[in-house]
């Protein structure tokens, strides 16, 4: 396992590219923006961030609207960069914190399972922990969707297939995401509305935390 501390990466991008060489470690990267230029938000950061499961990061508001991750401006705890994301190059924004940081509630143990940002996968493809409701294969969370397949001509009728990865990464050298296809159908009764299609291990080229 590779770590590497890093401020913005640029240029993933979000679309699978099969001839990407095979995965021989994964990298572990430590995102931490740079302090953006450009207009100066107003907002509070109320709890710790649900995406990032590390120190110095928030989950923060402006009037209605929630940024999840914030991250906090070393050295200026009046601030936070919102909105920056390391896999498609985004800049984000600064938010100058109408109230101080709330104090931290604590992080997940060294036992706990991994539970990175943002993970992509060896074909390139980028998944992005979701922060609200989530699908769910039986009893195990789709933790991080994907970004949509590209389309294979199937009949406009027939349901959209969905992309993600189950909550279940397995650090190693090499991590191990288990990824799945699925529709979402209306249902009737109480039964699960997420159809699963195809369940395959792959490995992970990257994590960012």
């Amino acid at each position: 396992m590779m770590l590497i501390l890093i401020g913005m990466d640029v240029g993933i991008g979000w679309s699978a590219d099969a001839n990407r060489t095979p995965v021989v470690v994964t990298e572990v990267i430590v995102f931490q923006p740079p302090r953006p230029s450009g207009v100066v938000h107003e907002g509070r950061c109320w709890t710790e961030s649900i995406a990032v499961s590390r120190p110095g990061a928030w989950r923060c508001m402006e009037d209605n609207s929630i940024s999840d991750p914030c991250f906090e401006v070393r050295g200026n705890l009046g601030e936070v960069v919102c909105d920056a994301n390391p896999a498609d190059g985004s800049a984000g924004f600064v938010m100058k914190l109408t109230e101080s940081l709330p104090k931290p509630e604590g992080h997940p143990s060294p036992e706990s399972p991994a539970s990175p940002w943002i993970i992509e996968l060896a074909d390139g493809t980028l998944c992005q922990a979701a922060t609200g409701t989530m699908a769910a294969i039986g009893d195990q969370a789709v933790r991080y969707p994907c970004a949509p397949p590209a389309s294979d001509g199937t009949a406009a009728h027939q349901p959209a297939i969905e992309v993600g990865v189950l909550d279940n990464l397995k650090p190693g050298k090499i991590w191990i995401a288990d990824e799945v296809w699925f529709t979402v159908e209306a249902t009737a009764n109480s039964g699960s509305p997420f159809k699963l299609v195809k369940r395959k291990a792959v490995s992970v080229r990257r994590v960012w935390e």
